[in-house]
């Protein structure tokens, strides 16, 4: 992976004409502050006040994030105040939120952090201003703060420990080929090489890559439970590295692969019939289009489902996949490990 991904370098966001769009947001962010309910002061205020009801993952990380004084590193606008007819497209996209950081130009300090719009959690009466929406807010904050930590994390680094990392390629590599089974009518070999592929492609983004595979592919042996010698493993990954041109950094590389070394019925996939079986499965589409490419929203999306959210694939992944247990557990793990926290901080 020669670059890291970012929310503006995935597929989709480019397909939405998301880095066109970036300018006149941060304009209107710049120059139109006076505009917002609040000032930043008082919306962390209000947001470090919030109580979450329920003892779920979300809601735990939530309360982690405001208890460790990291709403500072976030952006928080909002306009219940008035009507206004020119916000940018961008910062109306539902459940979408965009790290000012990583974005392709010179802005100020003040915006290269998380933009999070709290319109739709809020609501003004007489100039009071309540939380009408808290599993919205929480859901906002949680994916931003996973945002801040997965892009600071250098890409010489595993961004997790590698138990958590290898719960959440399995989990991708998972509904990644029972989405693209059905459609396509795979046979258990088909559907084996389609978990190898994603787990490669899912492993490299999550981690460095200082061989010829991402590291933590190494760890992932449930993809071959034993069926296969250390010998046919290795002429399997030359084959496909060959097939590839070099490393499995897209799911465009996938589908390069699938045309070449792939079944019959594959020999003409292209990456938008990938993105069109997902689109046409799953609920959440812009939010879960984006987690295809980009880990922190898949994390997120796993939060969601461990906190109680169903989901029309990832809910069957986990029932008929995974001990519910181990998930759990694993999820425990995350939303106190150090390593999402450490690093997470934007300054002014």
């Amino acid at each position: 992976m020669k670059n890291k991904v970012t929310l503006l370098s995935t597929p989709f966001a480019k397909s939405y004409g998301m880095p066109q769009l970036i300018k006149e947001s941060v304009r209107f962010l710049n120059t139109e502050a006076n505009k917002f309910d609040m000032d930043q002061m008082a919306y962390k205020y209000l947001l470090s006040n919030v109580s979450t009801i329920t003892h779920t993952h979300m809601n735990a990380l939530y309360n982690n994030i405001v208890s460790r004084d990291m709403l500072d590193s976030m952006m928080f606008f909002s306009f219940t105040n008035q009507l206004l007819t020119d916000i940018p497209e961008l910062l109306t996209i539902e459940d979408v939120v965009i790290d000012g950081k990583y974005v392709d130009l010179d802005i100020p300090t003040n915006l290269q952090k998380p933009w999070i719009n709290l319109s739709p959690c809020m609501r003004n009466t007489t100039n009071e201003f309540t939380i009408v929406d808290r599993p919205k807010l929480v859901s906002l904050v949680t994916k931003a703060h996973l945002c801040i930590s997965y892009n600071d994390t250098q890409m010489n680094r595993e961004w997790l420990p590698p138990k958590i990392s290898s719960l959440i390629i399995e989990f991708y590599t998972m509904t990644m080929a029972i989405t693209l089974s059905r459609p396509f009518r795979l046979d258990e070999e088909s559907t084996h090489l389609i978990r190898i592929l994603f787990c490669w492609y899912f492993s490299s983004l999550l981690g460095p890559t200082t061989g010829k595979i991402p590291d933590l592919l190494h760890r992932n042996r449930f993809l071959f439970k034993g069926a296969k010698t250390d010998t046919e493993i290795a002429d399997l990954y030359d084959d496909i590295l060959t097939a590839a041109g070099g490393e499995i950094d897209s799911i465009a590389t996938i589908t390069k692969v699938l045309v070449k070394i792939g079944p019959s019925r594959l020999s003409k996939i292209q990456p938008k019939d990938v993105y069109k079986v997902f689109s046409l499965s799953m609920a959440d589409t812009p939010s879960m289009m984006i987690a295809l490419d980009y880990p922190p929203y898949f994390v997120h999306q796993l939060l969601k489902l461990v906190s109680g959210q169903k989901h029309p694939i990832l809910s069957t992944v986990l029932r008929n996949r995974f001990k519910k247990p181990e998930v759990m557990k694993t999820m425990d793990l995350l939303i106190r490990d150090r390593a999402l926290f450490t690093g997470a901080v934007r300054n002014g």
